[in-house]
C-alpha cells in the first residue's frame, strides 16, 4: 500500500502544506491547511487525507474536505488590484512635495 502523504511545514512560510498526487491522472496538487503545528491544521490534514482516500486516492473536491487548494483564485471584474503605474504615480506626487527646492536653494 503507498505511503500517506506527510503533514509538513512550507519552506519560508509559517503554513502546513500537503501534497497529493492523484490515483489516475498522477498530478499533483497542493493543499494549504492553516498555521503550521495547530490543532486546526492537524484536523484539516486529517480530513483532507480522509477524504482523499475515500475517494480511491483522487483529488477532493477542497469543499467536500472543508479545504483550500494552495493557488489563487481567478481575478473578477470586481476586483480592486494596484498597479505598478499606481504606485509610481503616487510615489511622484510624493516626491514632487518632500523635494521642493528650499529658500537656500
Amino acid at each position: 500500500m503507498p505511503k500517506t502523504p506527510s503533514y509538513r511545514k512550507r519552506s519560508g512560510y509559517d503554513q502546513a502544506i500537503v501534497t497529493l498526487t492523484d490515483s489516475v491522472t498522477k498530478r499533483r496538487r497542493d493543499y494549504w491547511l492553516g498555521e503550521y503545528n495547530t490543532p486546526e491544521s492537524r484536523e484539516c490534514y486529517h480530513r483532507l487525507i480522509a477524504a482523499w482516500e475515500a475517494n480511491d486516492r483522487r483529488h477532493p473536491e477542497p469543499e467536500d474536505a472543508g479545504i483550500v487548494p494552495a493557488r489563487r483564485a481567478k481575478p473578477t471584474a470586481d476586483d480592486s488590484r494596484t498597479t505598478v503605474a499606481m504606485v509610481i504615480a503616487a510615489y511622484w506626487k510624493w516626491a514632487r512635495r518632500y523635494y521642493q527646492p528650499n529658500e537656500s536653494g
